[in-house]
């Protein structure tokens, strides 16, 4: 009889989808706690620090954080609004290179190589790959 299992078959989907939340995590990461979004300001071994809108820090695990999906309501306010022309918003990221997202097909485009899809990027991962790119935290 063969009792070993595959981790998957060992934890519940919730709780390995968290550990991945985990290992994506930094300071200035904006993510759901319950209904209100809030910024992640300390990270610890067996807890989270955020701050919510108003100023107040509170203490969690990563079981109450979830991920803010990308909608166009947040992809307007990281492209200040002004920069849309046909379903594309656009964001100049360094003299270099500029990101586009397109919402008609879903894609994120950043310089000439890289296309990411916008429905699997929550917000935290995109800022994450802003900061590595610049060097610059997305506002």
């Amino acid at each position: 009889m063969n009792t070993n299992k595959s981790q998957t078959e060992q934890l519940p989907q919730d709780a390995v989808m968290q550990s991945v939340l985990v290992n994506e995590l930094r300071i200035g990461n904006l993510l759901y706690f319950g209904n209100a979004k809030c910024k992640v300001v300390e990270i610890q071994k067996e807890c989270f620090y955020v701050e919510n809108e108003k100023g107040t820090e509170l203490k969690n695990t990563t079981s109450d954080l979830n991920p803010i999906k990308m909608t166009e309501s947040i992809i307007s306010e990281i492209c200040f609004n002004e920069n849309k022309v046909m379903g594309l918003y656009r964001l100049d990221a360094t003299s270099d290179f500029s990101i586009a997202f397109s919402l008609d097909n879903d894609m994120i485009y950043i310089g000439d190589d890289i296309e990411i899809i916008i429905s699997k990027t929550p917000l935290h991962i995109f800022q994450n790959i802003y900061f590595f790119l610049t060097g610059s935290e997305l506002t």
